[in-house]
């Protein structure tokens, strides 16, 4: 027996020694810190890549190797990394040496600027306030590509910052490593000069594509309670320079337009000429940066995909012009999905259309978006913590020339209007979070038409407050908003009856109804949260979340739908190390039940969700969905409430090695109504291939299939007064889409981008049916299908004689075609300074029949007539 428990007691230790060899404690790798080396002289590294020279060799101190977080969080890597940070009165210079234990697999592929998912890579983040909320973040790959961004402490990265700086990597065969030089410019930064503090927060990381290894200087744990939070610190900052940056961008652009002849038309002549010159500033106002654009251009961005919204709600498209992506971390409001600064809002497609053009008699000029006459914007944080952001903006007026019968005349088809948005937020050493948010839109409505149609004022504002316990494992967060809109009684009486509120639905007339007589709207919103998170495995939430049915965001913001009060409970499992066959797992419960504020349930639904990588790096996701008691009161377009039921959605993605020279992706997407009411899925496979190291492309088919027994038609009035009828159909919709992408990058600074998508979505519908008692639970009840003998058809249009009445409605079959490629020659030919040649080409077409299968609306759709754009754009950064 004693001898059993020596043994034991050997194997014990040997053990131990083997974890404490191989593990780095917890205390020792976690914030972590390095003292940075101010340098005297004027010698300066020539940024080449290489660590050789004496600036490099005999001065600052290298850190402690890095620590690997994936695969195994705290492990001593085989492929060791380190990093030394210097400083002198202008510039952070930055070092990095990356050793490799399989040389001959490193991966040097070149991508596009700020494309951070490829290559061997290293990063630094400067957490310059050091008040755990956001950090700039400079990234360069093995092939040279740059990319900079802002990363905040819930994650979430902000690409759209531009910052002009130096980087360069350097291969050393012989030592099977490679090294990095960074050279970064203290007027790109924004920090406290004189606060009390030399410290810094600081983050500087490795990834090892072939294995997809992340290293950490200082361990961000994976189960952190905080991005920036848990950066590790530099200490030493002490004696930097003043900021005294101003930054001048301006550009010329030309601009040549092919686009179809309408015969007759003043104004589509085939084609036209278009000019622009405009530029964009950058200014440092103490701890705040003024940006400035006048008269911007953003022909460059890229293109909106195709979609066909058959629902009631508006499509949301993400934000893809720099000047309102940059900074957008600090005017953030979300709730969700909503959000009280929504950018797209500005400079967006014209308010209204002139009516009765039929490109025959009448013809009407052609406009793009509204034309944005200027904006600015003030962001930073000060020494004491306090964050602000201000976003000021003004569109012109647009006006259109029309002819209608040969008589010409202008008409006003959007206002002069003002945006303003006003952020501020106060910090705590990031346990506590205060803010609040103001923003204002304001319309001078000088025609009755606009007066009618828009709302004159329009004022939000927001208070938030988070609070976090015990070392930020749990937190308190909440938001409370309120929204004052007023107008004309004729907007007023619009705004009550759009998608937003629908005041006109029968099954909200005990606590709403349209009031024609307002000239106001008013409401709230917001939300109450509390949970676990953090370093832990286990965490959870509860919220509880409300819109009033008169709230509205949408003059800057983006709301979906207001009269809605829910709550949600979520748990969730987190496995971070590797375990059998899987590398990380997460595993996500949900809990969710809504009403709107007559106190009706909506629907109750739980959801659970899989998140995993497996140890050859393949990933999946699968979320499965199963509700019950769903009523959508949006359906019908402010008509009763359609009581569905049970229903079932399945959405699952997956993904081979993304280190891969090929990866080959699945995404599938279902939703059924359990009692056969509908019933959709949605397939899309790609692959991506890596030609070399310069050479990229990618494809992505997508295809979706559509059965809606209750699709809403139209609404049509009857012969009996102040009644209408709803009509829905059995649609058989099929979409098909493809999009590619070509990617060509000679080097870090010369790139070309082709992007193509054919789209097409075609429908069919039949036995047409009127709403008799949606809200039934009988599915007989809930509506009654015309007989053979009840509807016919002719000339494009469906004719129903009944009891009900005598109606007609339009023929909703539909054929939509789009094609859409842009193509982007890209030059950085001295640091901040561009020149892009782009060509568009587009034609898109709807039409009032259903034409089956791909191959026959691929046909059609290269047979349309197309419209080309060639542009030039040139532009200068000055530093002055």
């Amino acid at each position: 027996m004693k001898y059993y428990c020596l043994l034991t007691l050997i194997l014990s230790c040997s053990i131990c020694y083997a974890q404490s060899d191989s593990i780095v404690p917890f205390d020792k790798a976690y914030k972590r810190v390095y003292t940075i080396t101010k340098v005297s002289g004027n010698e300066r590294p020539a940024i080449d890549g290489k660590l050789d020279d004496d600036f490099w060799t005999k001065q600052g101190k290298w850190s402690d190797p890095f620590i690997q977080v994936m695969p195994y969080e705290r492990r001593i890597t085989a492929s060791p990394t380190k990093v030394k940070i210097l400083y002198d009165n202008k510039y952070i210079y930055v070092g990095i040496y990356c050793k490799d234990a399989v040389p001959e697999k490193m991966n040097r592929f070149i991508g596009n600027r700020d494309d951070n998912s490829i290559g061997d890579l290293v990063s630094i983040a400067f957490d310059t306030y050091h008040d755990y909320r956001a950090a700039p973040e400079f990234n360069i790959n093995l092939g040279g590509n740059k990319t900079d961004l802002v990363v905040t402490d819930k994650l979430s990265v902000n690409l759209y910052w531009n910052a002009v700086w130096e980087g360069r990597t350097h291969i050393n065969p012989t030592d099977s490593s490679w090294t990095v030089e960074m050279r970064i410019p203290f007027n790109q930064l924004r920090y406290n000069r004189i606060s009390g503090s030399d410290i810094w927060g600081l983050h500087v990381r490795r990834i090892i594509r072939r294995n997809n290894e992340v290293q950490n200087w200082s361990l961000i744990p994976l189960k952190n309670n905080g991005h920036v939070f848990s950066f590790g610190e530099m200490h030493g900052m002490t004696g930097l320079p003043k900021p005294q940056e101003i930054e001048i961008l301006p550009y010329v652009m030309g601009k040549y337009i092919r686009e179809p002849e309408i015969p007759g038309s003043p104004y589509q002549k085939g084609y036209r000429w278009k000019g622009n010159a405009g530029l964009d500033a950058k200014a440092a106002l103490s701890d705040y940066t003024l940006d400035l654009t006048v008269n911007p251009d953003f022909g460059q961005v890229a293109l909106d995909p195709s979609v066909m919204n058959l629902t009631a709600y508006e499509t949301y498209y993400d934000e893809n012009r720099p000047f309102f992506q940059e900074g957008k971390y600090i005017v953030d409001f979300p709730v969700g999905t909503d959000m009280m600064f929504y950018s797209r809002r500005i400079g967006a497609l014209p308010s209204l259309s002139p009516e009765g053009i039929d490109n025959k008699n009448s013809f009407a000029q052609t406009i793009e978006n509204v034309p944005i006459i200027g904006a600015l914007k003030l962001t930073g944080t000060n020494r004491r913590g306090l964050t602000l952001g201000v976003i000021e903006s003004v569109t012109d007026c647009s006006s259109i020339n029309v002819t209608r019968n040969g008589a010409k005349s202008s008409e006003e088809i959007e206002p002069l209007t003002n945006f303003t948005v006003a952020r501020v937020q106060k910090n705590w050493k990031g346990n506590t979070l205060l803010g609040g948010m103001l923003t204002s839109v304001n319309r001078a409505l000088n025609e009755p038409v606009l007066e009618n149609s828009l709302v004159r004022n329009a004022f939000t504002g927001g208070v938030d407050f988070t609070q976090y316990f015990s070392n930020r494992l749990y937190y308190i967060d909440m938001k409370g908003m309120f929204s004052s809109l007023n107008g004309s009684t004729g907007a007023i009486t619009q705004l009550q009856r759009n998608v937003v509120h629908y005041f006109q639905r029968t099954s909200s007339k005990d606590y709403l109804n349209v009031d024609e007589n307002r000239t106001s709207l008013n409401g709230t919103g917001g939300y109450l949260k509390a949970g676990r998170k953090g370093n832990t495995k286990w965490s959870f939430s509860e919220t509880f979340n409300w819109l009033s049915p008169g709230f509205d965001l949408n003059d800057i913001g983006y709301l979906k739908q207001a009269d809605m009060m829910s709550n949600e409970t979520m748990a969730e499992f987190r496995q971070t190390n590797p375990w059998k066959l899987f590398r990380s797992n997460t595993l996500t419960f949900t809990q969710l039940n809504q009403w709107n504020y007559g106190r009706k349930p909506l629907g109750n639904s739980f959801a659970f969700a899989w998140k995993t990588m497996f140890t050859n790096r393949y990933e999946a996701n699968i979320t499965q969905t199963y509700g019950w008691n769903q009523v959508d009161n949006r359906r019908l377009r402010g008509g009763p409430d359609i009581w569905f039921g049970e229903w079932y959605s399945m959405n699952a993605t997956f993904n081979t090695d993304k280190a891969r020279r090929v990866m080959f992706t699945m995404q599938y997407s279902g939703n059924y109504n359990l009692r056969g009411d509908y019933g959709l899925n949605t397939f899309a496979p790609g692959l991506s291939f890596r030609l070399g190291n310069h050479v990229y492309l990618a494809g992505t088919f997508n295809y979706a299939h559509n059965t809606d027994h209750l699709q809403y038609v139209s609404t049509v009035a009857t012969s009996l007064p102040s009644e209408s009828v709803y009509i829905a159909g059995r649609m058989n919709q099929k979409t098909y889409g493809l999009t590619m992408k070509l990617q060509v990058n000679i080097t870090p600074d010369i790139s070309l981008q082709w992007y193509g998508s054919p789209f097409t979505s075609a429908a069919k519908y039949i036995d047409f049916k009127k709403a008799a008692n949606p809200a039934s639970h009988i599915r007989g009840d809930r509506f009654y299908t015309f007989l053979p003998d009840e509807i016919s058809y002719s000339d494009g249009k469906y004719e129903v004689l009944n009891n009900s009445g005598n109606y007609t409605f339009t023929n909703p079959d539909f054929n939509f075609n789009e094609f859409r490629s842009n193509l982007v020659v890209r030059l950085e030919y001295h640091p901040g300074s561009t020149l892009y040649i782009v060509w568009q080409h587009s034609m898109s077409n709807q039409a009032g029949y259903y034409l089956q299968g791909w191959d026959q609306n691929l046909e059609r759709m290269f047979g349309l007539p197309s419209t080309n754009v060639l542009m030039v754009k040139l532009n200068y950064w000055y530093n002055l």
